[in-house]
């Protein structure tokens, strides 16, 4: 690679992490150079993705979606461009969509929790319940302190007619969970099963 092009990567690189820089539109000559090694691929891969999580932040779904997929395409193994993809498919409510970037990501990264969870909250959307769950327990045997998915999980057991697994796991998310809002969601669920009871 010659060095003119190394000189637009690397401002590309300088320009993205500081905000408000003045000359933005040289980080999107960065980002067109279409590169032959696989380490200058996978860096550009990052920075799309890295773009993308910020454009969906940011309520940009068209432009993060552009900007994932180019991520994926640089960088087939990038799990994080998958997980974003599949996260912003969550947010779309494509869930069928989501579930398969989102297996992607944890076929590429099978011990990362959050990966799991957002594929449950995708099988969810699709009344896959007891897929849900399955996923779920892995994010919790991955990571035991993670509330979320314990309420997760608790909804999803719901579902399927298992109310004492339901409050087991809305009890364990009042118990770990530093998050006001959870732990008063968590209660809230408990009071509605014991009222049908």
């Amino acid at each position: 690679m010659n060095i003119r092009k190394w000189s637009a990567l690397l401002l590309g690189c300088f320009l993205f992490f500081v905000p408000n820089f003045s000359d933005a539109a040289d980080f999107g000559k960065a980002l067109e150079l279409e590169p032959s090694l696989p380490l200058v691929r996978h860096a550009l891969a990052e920075l799309y993705a890295s773009r993308g999580y910020g454009y969906r932040i940011a309520g940009q779904y068209d432009l993060a979606e552009v900007d994932l997929k180019k991520a994926v395409e640089l960088d087939p193994n990038l799990e994080v461009a998958w997980f974003q993809l599949g996260s912003l498919n969550n947010d779309n409510g494509q869930w069928e969509l989501a579930i398969t970037n989102l297996s992607k990501a944890v076929e590429l990264a099978p011990n990362i929790a959050s990966y799991y969870t957002n594929r449950a909250y995708s099988y969810l959307g699709t009344g896959e319940f007891d897929k849900a769950i399955a996923d779920y327990s892995k994010a919790i045997e991955l990571d035991p302190n993670y509330a979320l998915a314990y309420f997760n999980r608790g909804v999803a057991y719901y579902n399927v007619g298992k109310p004492d697994l339901a409050i087991a796991d809305f009890n364990k998310t009042i118990q770990i969970s530093t998050d006001d809002a959870l732990i008063t969601a968590a209660k809230d669920r408990i009071s509605e099963i014991q009222s049908t009871k």
